[in-house]
């Protein structure tokens, strides 16, 4: 359309407002998005590079409404939010005034934008005020906006009204020669719906940018195929650009969801400021040019050939002349080396790309030499790979960060993804982002030698301390070979002590890894189980040494042995005090570490062994505190029931044992896993006012030396049961077995007749066996020895008299070789260990 025919234009807005129009359909996010930005303008201001002013206090509103979950559709045809923006300064003394930016964000009823989609006419048809369609053709820069997780169907649907509308609005603007490159943004809303559930960081972007991928490819393939059936425009023509934002960062592996953090808001709208005030000064200018020629044809219409002549001669060479003056001052202090033009931060390469791309859509662009257009094109090209290629780079998750090989192999193909485009490859060898990437690679090379390195050290740490938890050597020399444990302690502690020193202190650098610290190659995985699993292997080795030296079974010079208890009367209760707390201060951990289980099983017996023989001397010295107190409990010298029960205030707080039951405690644990404590055990017994005896079967193991055999059957006798005669008898059963190698021959006898009986204490109660010598002589084993005249059933569990038939007990002879075995076990109860050998009378 030539401009002798072209209407006047329009009246344009205010100059100092950037109009930018958000148009979509309903629920695509329009208004999320602008709630975003509120929140953005709050939390992002690194992102927006500079501070965003809600003037009105709408998009507080909006960001109160969407980050609380109070949504809200919009209704009014138009909504307009005023703001100011403020950009950061290159400056150290601050920007100057006059560079803040005015805008206005204008939204939109969904609805009335489907209307307007649907609608088939011209946009000047609804040009009035407070229309969307005025918004529209007055926007400086228009926002389209789509969910990103709508269907291929609902998206292609969309992509068709928004190309109508898109060429409906070209042709409004042509009809009106309206400058061309209006920025149209076709933004991706709502792309935390992108992410799948385990997705990292990384793989969400990737998510995100094959979207933008996918429709960027479909939208323009649709675009082009309906630029074919349409005239080409020789006014008004739209530059689109594609974007993709969140108003919510979703959970991600490793991170949990930010669900008021935005994505790619803050950007978009920076970009939409930008582009709209590039686009504003072109579209005044050539307003400008428009409204003069315009003027001077109604003022001088005979001379309007010559004058348009000369405009357009001596105009035209003067604004070439002054854009290839500035192209020609940007290529001066551009830097000839890739390295220099291209270093710097994200946000001065971004400057020069704004720079450059308004040389590209100035006006007087086409008309430049071609070496002028090639080198603004080539920077641009080159700009933009530069900046992609470097935000790769940048956004490769930290090597300090990964704990698993499949970490590091994720971060090293990430980078070798960042390729250098081939055009590039020569001159940007030597430009930041190339040489952090090749460090990187190098970095990662670095961290596998040293989690490799460190993984082994602790590796072979674990292997040797193994080998001395196991008594490796022991094994090796025959398992009746006494334990070296001078030795075997001495290699303990130097073990332990190089453990102590691994190949790096945590606040080192690793060399050759850049800025990777060796607190992060310990929080490897494999280093991490290697050091967790040396960690339990010396804790093993130190509860064998500290068990081992407290029972005395091992010794050194500086650690006590306070569970090596001598027997009385070196030792006493009132020693105990002094050998428990002796055990707490050598030994805090004794309570939890010194039990049976987990000990490997070549120090199993030496250490029952000692533990046994300690407590039987700690248990003897609280038998003489029982004794005493039995003593107290009652005048005169009679063992009787009541005296017993009389003890049960004092057993149930014994303070007098209150030491000397925590060495016992523990002497127990390192017998057996689930020992019973004495005095609980004593406490509960004098309370039984009966006991239930049941002997089924009676197995007798007679040492040879004795020479002596059963010739007859055992009889128990229980006066209460059976005043007369035996209460219980037992036959023999079957032939005597014979261990040649112990010595001994075993004989069994089974009850004939009743095998139990019911015991109260105080009665009488013994056992008697008959025997015959080689000469055939009488003999008689008789089991009628006990510490208690009060629980005498205990007889038959202690060593019998051995005496002529003739003879009295008084003349027999303990045999403590003679071994007694009752079924069931439980048949006959266990006396108490505190239960003493009572002599009431010696005081």
């Amino acid at each position: 359309m030539s401009v002798a025919s072209a209407t006047s234009p329009s009246p344009p807005p205010t100059r100092d407002v950037l109009r930018i129009v958000l148009f979509g359909m309903p629920a695509a996010g329009k208004t999320s998005l602008l709630g975003a930005l509120g929140q953005a303008a709050q939390l992002q201001e690194h992102l927006l590079h500079g501070r965003l002013v809600d003037s009105s206090n709408g998009l507080a509103e909006l960001q109160h409404r969407l980050y609380d979950d109070l949504p809200r559709r919009t209704a009014e045809e138009v909504v307009p939010y005023p703001v100011v923006f403020q950009p950061f300064s290159q400056e150290p003394s601050g920007a100057p005034e006059h560079e803040k930016l005015a805008g206005m964000l204008v939204d939109c009823d969904g609805r009335v934008a489907n209307d307007l989609l649907l609608h088939g006419g011209d946009l000047d048809d609804r040009d009035s005020e407070g229309t969307l369609a005025h918004e529209i053709l007055a926007a400086d820069t228009l926002v389209l906006v789509i969910d990103a997780s709508a269907s291929p169907t609902d998206l292609d649907a969309a992509f068709e009204e928004f190309g109508r509308f898109l060429r409906l609005l070209e042709h409004g603007r042509g009809e009106r020669s309206d400058v061309g490159g209006l920025p149209a943004f076709l933004v991706l809303t709502k792309c935390d719906l992108l992410a799948k559930p385990g997705d990292s960081l990384a793989e969400w972007i990737d998510q995100i940018e094959e979207r933008k991928r996918a429709v960027g490819t479909r939208f323009r393939a649709f675009l082009d195929r309906q630029s074919k059936t349409d005239a080409p425009l020789h006014f008004g023509r739209i530059d689109l650009h594609l974007w993709a934002t969140a108003v919510k960062r979703p959970a991600l592996a490793g991170a949990p969801a930010r669900p008021r953090e935005p994505y790619g808001v803050a950007e978009l709208f920076r970009q939409c400021l930008e582009t709209a005030q590039i686009f504003r000064r072109r579209r005044w200018r050539s307003r400008r040019r428009l409204l003069w020629t315009t003027a001077s044809i109604m003022t001088v219409v005979l001379l309007m050939s010559a004058l348009t002549g000369a405009l357009l001669l001596g105009r035209q060479p003067a604004r070439q002349s002054q854009l290839s003056a500035e192209i020609e001052a940007y290529r001066l202090r551009d830097g000839r080396a890739a390295e220099i033009r291209l270093a710097g931060p994200k946000a001065r390469l971004q400057k020069k790309i704004n720079e450059l791309a308004a040389f590209e859509y100035d006006a007087g662009f086409p008309d430049l030499p071609v070496n002028d257009q090639n080198y603004v094109r080539d920077r641009l090209q080159e700009l933009r790979a530069y900046t992609a290629f470097s935000e790769k780079v940048r956004k490769t998750r930290p090597i300090a960060d990964a704990r698993t090989d499949q970490d590091l192999h994720d971060i090293e193909q990430r980078l070798h993804d960042a390729e250098v485009p081939s055009a590039f490859a020569r001159d940007w060898t030597r430009t930041e982002a190339v040489q952090e990437r090749d460090g990187k690679i190098r970095d990662l090379a670095a961290m596998r030698r040293a989690v490799d390195k460190v993984e082994d050290w602790y590796r072979t740490r674990q292997r040797e301390g193994n080998r001395l938890w196991l008594f490796d050597g022991r094994k090796t020399s025959g398992a009746n070979t006494p334990i070296s444990w001078t030795s075997w302690l001495t290699d303990v502690a130097s073990l332990i002590q190089d453990g102590q020193k691994p190949p790096f202190p945590t606040d080192d650098k690793v060399p050759g890894a850049g800025g990777v610290t060796d607190a992060a190659v310990l929080g490897f995985d494999r280093v991490a189980e290697a050091r967790t699993q040396w960690e339990e292997v010396r804790h093993n080795l130190e509860r064998v040494r500290d068990v081992s030296l407290a029972l005395g079974v091992a010794t050194d010079a500086s650690r006590p042995a306070p569970l090596q208890i001598p027997s009385p009367p070196r030792f006493t209760v009132a020693d105990a005090a002094r050998r428990s707390e002796e055990l707490r201060q050598a030994y805090p951990q004794f309570q939890k570490e010194f039990t049976l289980r987990g000990l490997p099983e070549a120090i199993l017996g030496e250490v029952r062994a000692a533990a046994r023989e300690s407590y039987d001397h700690a248990i003897a010295a609280g038998r003489e505190v029982v004794l005493q107190h039995l003593r107290d409990a009652a005048p005169g010298s009679d063992e009787t029931p009541a005296r017993w029960r009389a003890l049960a205030g004092w057993l149930e707080h014994p303070s007098d044992l209150e030491s000397w039951r925590v060495l016992v405690l523990v002497l127990s644990r390192l017998q057996e896993p689930t020992p019973e404590e004495p005095v609980p055990a004593l406490a509960a017994f004098i309370q039984e006012s009966q006991f239930k005896l049941e002997i089924e079967r009676w197995t007798l193991e007679l040492p040879d030396d004795l020479k002596l055999r059963p010739a007859g059957e055992v009889l128990i006798y229980h006066a209460a049961t059976n005043p007369d005669g035996p209460a219980l008898k037992l036959a023999p059963a079957g032939e005597s077995q014979r261990d040649a190698q112990r010595h001994v021959s075993s004989y069994v006898f089974r009850a004939i007749g009743p095998s139990s009986l019911t015991y109260r204490p105080g009665e009488s109660f013994a056992a008697a066996l008959a025997m015959k010598d080689a000469e055939n002589r009488d003999w008689v084993l008789s089991w009628v020895v006990g510490r208690s005249a009060v629980y005498q059933f205990e007889h038959v569990l202690r060593e019998p008299l051995l005496h002529r038939k003739d003879q009295s007990l008084q003349d027999g002879k303990p045999e403590k070789e003679v071994i007694v075995t009752i079924a069931p076990a439980t048949g006959v109860p266990r006396i108490p260990d505190l239960v003493p050998i009572v002599r009431l009378s010696d005081r």
